[in-house]
C-alpha cells in the first residue's frame, strides 16, 4: 500500500489523477481512526493506496474572497474556533465548532473530514447550513472526462443514507454524500451578507445530553434577522437520533414577527413535517417539539430582545 503525504496542492492532484478509484483521501484521520481501529486493515474495501492531503500549503485558510467568507477543507476545527471574523460575525459556527467533540480531537479534525463523515450529530455540518453554506468541489478525471471544480449548496452534498461497518460489526449510520472515488473537497464559502447584514443573529445548541463524545443527540442551528425585537426572517436546521435533517426557513409573509408568533408557526410546521415524513421514519412529534421547547428554554427571546 502506497502512502503519500504531499505538501503542495499541485502534487496532491498529481497524485490523485494517477491514482485507482480505491485510494482514501484524508487529513485529520480523527473519525477513521476513532471507528476503524484497525485502519486502513479494518475498511471494508481495501485501499491500495492512501493520500494524506493535512500538510498541503494554502488549503487551510480562512478569508474573506469576492464577497465570500471562505474555510479551506483542511481548516483544523479548533482553528474555525479561533478566527476572529468567525468569533465576531459567526455566533452558531463559532458555538458548534466550540462544541465539536474533544479539545484534541478539534486539533486534530479537518473541516472537510467532518463534512465527508456526514454525521447526523455534527453541529458543525447544521450551522453551516444554517447559513446557507456552498461547497467548492473538484470531481476527478474520469475515463471520458477531464477534471473539473463544482459548486453546490451543502444540502445538495447530502443524498440518502450510508452505513458504515467497523472490524467489531458496530453500524454506524450518516448522511451520505455525493463524493465519487477520488473527488476533493477543496473549501466551504458564505457570503459576507449573511454575517455583516444589520440585525444578524446565529446560535447553536445541542438540546439533549451528549449520548457520547460524538453524538450530542439532537443539534440545532438558528440563523435570522432582527429589527428592534421583531424578527425580519428566520431558518432553522436540525438533525439528530432521528437519522435526518430539517431545514426550514420560517415564513413571515413581508411582515415583522414578535419572536413568539415565530415559534408558534415554528411548532406547526414540526406538527406538519412529523405528519408527512412519518412513513420516511422522519423526527417523531416528540422529537421536534423539543425542537421548539428547547430553543425557547435556551434564551432565544434574550438573544434578539423582546
Amino acid at each position: 500500500m502506497e502512502f503519500y503525504n504531499p505538501k503542495y496542492y499541485s502534487d496532491a492532484l498529481e497524485i490523485l489523477d494517477r491514482s485507482s478509484d480505491s485510494m482514501v483521501i484524508c487529513a485529520g484521520l480523527t473519525h477513521l481512526l476513532r471507528f476503524y481501529q484497525d485502519f486502513p486493515s479494518s475498511l471494508e474495501a481495501k485501499p491500495e493506496s492512501i493520500l494524506h492531503i493535512g500538510d498541503v500549503q494554502g488549503f487551510s485558510e480562512l478569508k474573506e474572497e469576492n464577497s465570500k467568507f471562505v474555510i479551506g477543507a483542511t481548516t483544523r476545527i479548533c482553528d474555525i474556533e479561533k478566527d476572529p471574523f468567525v468569533g465576531q460575525f459567526g455566533a452558531a459556527i463559532w458555538d458548534a465548532a466550540h462544541h465539536t467533540s474533544t479539545p484534541q480531537i478539534r486539533n486534530r479534525r479537518s473541516l472537510g473530514g467532518e463534512l465527508a463523515w456526514g454525521s447526523f450529530h455534527s453541529g458543525l455540518i447544521a450551522s453551516l447550513m444554517a447559513y446557507d453554506a456552498e461547497l467548492r468541489i473538484r470531481r476527478a478525471v474520469g475515463d471520458h472526462e477531464l477534471a473539473k471544480e463544482d459548486n453546490m449548496d451543502l444540502c445538495s452534498f447530502y443524498q440518502g443514507l450510508l452505513e458504515r461497518k467497523n472490524s467489531s460489526n458496530v453500524v454506524l449510520k450518516c448522511r451520505k454524500t455525493i463524493l465519487r472515488p477520488r473527488d476533493l473537497i477543496l473549501k466551504v464559502a458564505i457570503g459576507t451578507d449573511q454575517f455583516r447584514r444589520p440585525g444578524s443573529f446565529s446560535f447553536f445548541r445541542m438540546l439533549t445530553p451528549k449520548i457520547s463524545t460524538e453524538n450530542p443527540g439532537v443539534v440545532v442551528a438558528v440563523k435570522g434577522v432582527s429589527q428592534n425585537g421583531m424578527l425580519v426572517n428566520a431558518q432553522f436546521v436540525a438533525s439528530g437520533v432521528w437519522m435526518s435533517t430539517v431545514k426550514e426557513s420560517i415564513p413571515l409573509e413581508g411582515t415583522k414577527l414578535k419572536p413568539g408568533i415565530f415559534f408558534e408557526k415554528l411548532y406547526h410546521f414540526c406538527d406538519r413535517y412529523s405528519f408527512e415524513s412519518e412513513r420516511l421514519s422522519g423526527p417523531s412529534p416528540r422529537q421536534l417539539s423539543l425542537i421548539v421547547f428547547g430553543l425557547l428554554k435556551e434564551g432565544f427571546f434574550q438573544l434578539i430582545g423582546n
